[in-house]
């Protein structure tokens, strides 16, 4: 077992990028060893991929001249992630490439303890999915190549069947998701038609 260090414990989650179990592992610990000892050494905790995800699709949006709000700022309990020019609601869902696809979650585990409700629904497997169809009106899915600039589809919440648990999607992207690849137009179609109607 190796002796932990700050420059050590640095170097694997700061330079690396291994994540806090990866690390345990490596050196033969638990993980709340590791987390205490960046705690103690000053070591941040990382953004997650999922708030990443949010904060790369908020810059793309703002540089393609949507007006987009950050709602994990602004309602901790918002159903969605961001809003778009006042009226479309974005769910932003992120993944790290893996031998050649990104790979999303839409169901949580029973553990969550998520409550079935009239925008949720429970699954024969036990999780629970959230009715996207009617929390949000696009999917915005962030892929992160490895060593590449971030990956974007735009998909209409009712084009994803409410039964669906994961998505994947090829890093060539080719399949059944590649026609909404880079489709931020379609937030500007449906902003326009929101605005006659």
């Amino acid at each position: 077992m190796k002796t932990l260090t700050k420059s050590l414990l640095k170097r694997l989650y700061v330079d690396l990028e291994k994540s806090d179990n990866e690390i345990a592992s490596f050196l033969g610990l638990d993980r709340t060893t590791i987390v205490r000892a960046r705690e103690r050494f000053g070591i941040k905790t990382r953004l997650s991929v999922g708030r990443k995800g949010e904060m790369v699709a908020l810059r793309k949006l703002e540089k393609l001249g949507f007006h987009a709000l950050d709602m994990n700022k602004i309602d901790k309990l918002s159903e969605f992630d961001i809003l778009v020019n006042d009226n479309l609601r974005i769910e932003v869902k992120s993944a790290c490439e893996y031998k050649g696809r990104f790979y999303y979650v839409l169901s949580e585990k029973p553990e969550a303890g998520h409550v079935v409700s009239d925008k949720r629904i429970r699954l024969s497997n036990g999780r629970t999915r959230k009715l996207y169809s009617k929390t949000c009106d696009f999917l915005l899915l962030v892929g992160f190549p490895k060593d590449k600039e971030p990956l974007f589809w735009i998909i209409p919440s009712k084009d994803i069947p409410d039964d669906l648990q994961a998505l994947s999607i090829s890093t060539s992207k080719k399949g059944k998701y590649a026609q909404y690849f880079n489709r931020f137009d379609l937030l500007e179609k449906s902003h326009e038609s929101s605005e006659i109607a």
